[in-house]
C-alpha cells in the first residue's frame, strides 16, 4: 500500500504546469481571452491556450527544460518570458501586467454607395450620388454616364 501511496505522490509532482494570471496594466482588470502559447526555446511552438474570466491560464509543459511563454492579445503589446521547469516541479509566474499597445491604427473612412438604377414598374430612378462628378460639374455630365436603354 506504501508503494502505492508514493507512487500517486509521485506523479502528482510531475504535472509540469506553468500557471499565470494577466491583468491590464492600466485598469488591473483581468485580461480575458488572451493567448499563451508554450514554445520551445528555438521559437516552435509547443501547445497554447487562452486566459479565462479571471485572467488566468494553465499550459502543461511536456518535460522538463527551458520554455517561453508568449502572451499576447488585441490592442497590447505582447510579452515574452523566459520559464523553467525542473524536476517535474509547477512553475507559477504570478500576475503579469499587459500594456496596452502604443502601435494606433489610422482612422479609416468607409464610403457606401447605393445602386446606379432601381426599377419601379415601368420606371427607371437614377441614383445620382453612385455616378462621380466632379464638383460644380453641369448637369448634362451626369447625364453623359447613367446608362441608355438602346431601343
Amino acid at each position: 500500500m506504501w508503494a502505492v501511496t508514493a507512487s500517486a505522490t509521485f506523479s502528482m509532482a510531475q504535472n509540469r504546469e506553468i500557471t499565470a494570471t494577466i491583468i491590464d496594466g492600466d485598469t488591473k482588470e483581468p485580461a480575458v481571452n488572451a493567448t499563451a502559447r508554450l514554445l520551445k526555446s528555438d521559437s516552435t511552438f509547443i501547445t497554447g491556450t487562452i486566459t479565462n474570466e479571471n485572467g488566468t491560464f494553465s499550459i502543461k509543459a511536456p518535460n522538463d527544460g527551458d520554455f517561453v511563454i508568449k502572451i499576447s492579445s488585441v490592442g497590447f503589446d505582447p510579452i515574452v518570458k523566459a520559464v523553467s521547469v525542473y524536476q517535474g516541479q509547477n512553475v507559477n509566474l504570478g500576475k503579469i501586467k499587459m500594456n496596452p499597445s502604443s502601435v494606433m491604427l489610422e482612422q479609416a473612412t468607409v464610403k457606401a454607395y447605393g445602386s446606379k438604377v432601381s426599377v419601379k414598374k415601368d420606371t427607371f430612378i437614377y441614383n445620382v450620388d453612385a455616378y462621380r462628378t466632379t464638383e460644380g460639374s453641369v448637369i448634362e455630365e451626369l447625364v453623359k454616364k447613367t446608362p441608355r436603354s438602346r431601343s
